[in-house]
């Protein structure tokens, strides 16, 4: 008893020299729930309450880091999806997601917050950030999925990225994009109807096909 005493103590002493406790070490998929779940029901820099979302614990959620995000682009098959906990339509359109990719065994959603690489750019803020944000818009616009169908390039060539914006990517190609969620679903904080679900479903799922059919390569989380 004496003996695993000790290894407890000596534990405990080496997490809190590396900086952190016990309870701050998460895999991604708790660390993301726990992020987007921690707002329910707060109000919002709008003055409304943000949905409140029930994120699935079995989700295939991944961060990437900043240098990250253009290797993620070019290479491996996988889902890209930019937002923030505090966007609305990412708040509908996510869990929707998770659904449908946990039926992909081993597909991953590589996650990247876009609002503060946005808002540098678009204040003229010079940042990495920034610069990220405008060579993710080159990327983009240089596949063959047409992004200017699903938003808008300013008047320095730029697309805005809106969110929620996911990225299919199969082989290292972009083979298709999806903003928000379905065409008749027209206010963020109203709930989707079941019809509208499975739409949305439907659509991931017409993606995520073509990235499992005939790849050799499989899937980048396998």
């Amino acid at each position: 008893m004496k003996k695993i005493q000790i290894i407890v103590l000596v534990t405990f002493m080496l997490l809190s020299l590396m900086g952190c406790k016990p309870d701050q070490i998460k895999t991604d998929n708790i660390r993301f729930k726990e992020e987007y779940e921690s707002i329910n029901g707060q109000e919002n820099e709008s003055g409304k309450t943000t949905t409140t979302i029930e994120i699935d614990e079995n989700n295939s959620i991944k961060y990437i880091e900043q240098q990250e995000v253009i290797e993620a682009l070019l290479n491996g098959t996988h889902v890209i999806y930019f937002g923030w906990p505090e966007c609305s339509w990412c708040r509908r359109a996510i869990p929707v997601l998770i659904d449908v990719v946990n039926q992909y065994e081993g597909m991953r959603i590589y996650y990247f917050s876009i609002r503060q690489a946005r808002e540098d750019y678009e204040n003229g803020v010079d940042s990495q950030l920034a610069e990220l944000y405008k060579e993710v818009s080159r990327v983009l616009l240089l596949s063959e999925v047409d992004f200017t169908s699903i938003s808008e390039v300013d008047e320095n060539g730029v697309l805005k990225i809106v969110a929620s914006m996911l990225i299919f990517v199969k082989n290292g190609e972009i083979i298709g994009a999806h903003r928000r969620t379905v065409p008749s679903h027209f206010d963020s904080y109203e709930e989707m109807t079941a019809e509208q679900i499975a739409e949305l479903k439907e659509i991931y799922n017409n993606f995520l096909q073509q990235m499992v059919i005939d790849n050799p390569d499989g899937c980048s989380g396998c």
